[in-house]
């Protein structure tokens, strides 16, 4: 039987790379953020990193799958927190949602795509922001009807569920408009860009990941 060999370009470890990227910055800057308990503050910056690393796995891997793929490393990783004493459900449950409603939009856009750079058009992006939103909503209705417990930004009111919705979104979208004006005004050294470690090193990423997730 031959046997397969695994480098460093391999789908399975450049989805293992991005993903537990996602999830120890989740862990680290996610949690800062949140600690300074400003409404949409963590949103506002989280969510285009987590644009950023499906983005860098979709093109290196080269299928759309990687999006999805990646989002769940991610959100495993948040679900990490419901084997610690202590740890509320929905505490673990909602960012993890938030992450795969964030796959979801980014992939139904993708497939809607002739060519992956007209995801950077301000309609595409703001359909993005807005629509991984619209999911997570759903997400959190779905979760109402089934616990009959209301949870997450459902439970803030009108102007705030508006708010998360409309604001958040056109913040995000300015935020990612400066990024990429940023990027092209600024010329970084390729390497930047051209993160892939070694399968080991890759390993030691994801357990790193695990391991922070569980003290924050």
């Amino acid at each position: 039987m031959r046997q397969v060999k695994f480098q460093k370009n391999h789908p399975f470890f450049q989805v293992l790379f991005w993903g537990s990227l996602w999830g120890l910055t989740e862990a680290t800057l996610g949690h800062l953020l949140h600690l300074l308990k400003v409404p949409g503050l963590a949103g506002f910056f989280m969510f285009p990193i987590g644009l950023y690393f499906m983005i860098r796995a979709f093109r290196t891997v080269g299928k759309t799958s990687a999006i999805p793929a990646v989002a769940a490393i991610a959100a495993s990783l948040k679900l990490v927190d419901l084997f610690l004493p202590g740890t509320q459900l929905f505490q673990a449950i909602n960012p993890a949602l938030a992450i795969l409603a964030e796959s979801l939009a980014l992939l139904f856009i993708m497939k809607f795509l002739k060519h992956p750079v007209g995801l950077f058009r301000p309609r595409n992006i703001l359909s993005v922001t807005l629509g991984w939103r619209l999911i997570y909503g759903a997400f959190q209705i779905i979760l109402a009807a089934v616990l009959l417990e209301t949870t997450g930004f459902l439970q803030l009111g009108n102007a705030a569920i508006l708010r998360f919705f409309l604001f958040d979104s056109l913040v995000n979208l300015l935020l990612i408009f400066g990024v990429l004006h940023l990027h092209r005004s600024i010329k970084f050294p390729r390497v930047f860009f051209r993160m892939s470690p070694r399968p080991g090193k890759i390993l030691a990423l994801f357990l790193s990941a695990v391991l922070t997730n569980i003290l924050f």
